[in-house]
């Protein structure tokens, strides 16, 4: 089974989505937030072994274009989602982050209602700013890190004037000129350095 596991998380890294879902719910007539992980593919077999192992419902998006061809997605939501993510995470790595933070949504999130209705606010608060941090994961690479040097600025981000490095986010790294050992090996540098 830890062999189907793997095979899955290495499917999920490279065709697999976690979010925070935001709905509308018209009965309680306010926004309510769920755990939402899904896979797309062109191919239904794999999505059918996904199903298999975790549950969820296997459905059919429309093609976009006239030359797209039709796919298949796969979701799970919920506590369904949750194990899904706990059962793959030890061998997630693109998407381990992400898996992680559904994972602590989750288990805020719970089952059920809160125990006590003041608890309700601060309960919907916490979940929206999951929706959020989930939000800014699911960014494309190129604009988290405008995201990150836009929020940064003005901070101690932008203060490590000394750091040669575009990633470097400990100011010890900058001034002791270790942030640039990976530059190196890139350029051709040794690892005995």
């Amino acid at each position: 089974m830890a062999t189907d596991f793997a095979w899955a998380a290495g499917f999920f890294d490279g065709e697999g989505s976690v979010s925070v879902r935001k709905n509308w719910n018209k009965l309680l007539n306010r926004h309510a937030y769920q755990l939402y992980v899904k896979a797309a593919q062109v191919e239904r077999e794999p999505l059918e072994k996904m199903q298999r192992l975790f549950g969820g419902a296997i459905g059919i998006v429309k093609p976009h274009g006239p030359n797209d061809s039709p796919a298949f997605d796969w979701a799970v939501t919920g506590p369904t989602a949750d194990l899904a993510l706990k059962l793959m995470l030890p061998y997630l790595t693109l998407k381990r982050e992400r898996a992680l933070l559904g994972i602590e949504f989750q288990l805020q999130v719970g089952r059920g209602r809160p125990r006590k209705a003041f608890d309700f606010p601060a309960r919907l608060l916490k979940q929206q700013e999951y929706y959020e941090r989930m939000k800014v994961l699911n960014l494309r690479y190129a604009q988290r890190r405008a995201a990150a040097e836009t929020e940064s600025r003005g901070s101690q981000a932008m203060q490590l004037a000394g750091s040669d490095s575009p990633v470097c986010i400990d100011s010890k790294d900058a001034e002791s000129g270790r942030n640039d050992r990976s530059l190196r090996l890139a350029v051709g540098g040794s690892r005995s350095e």
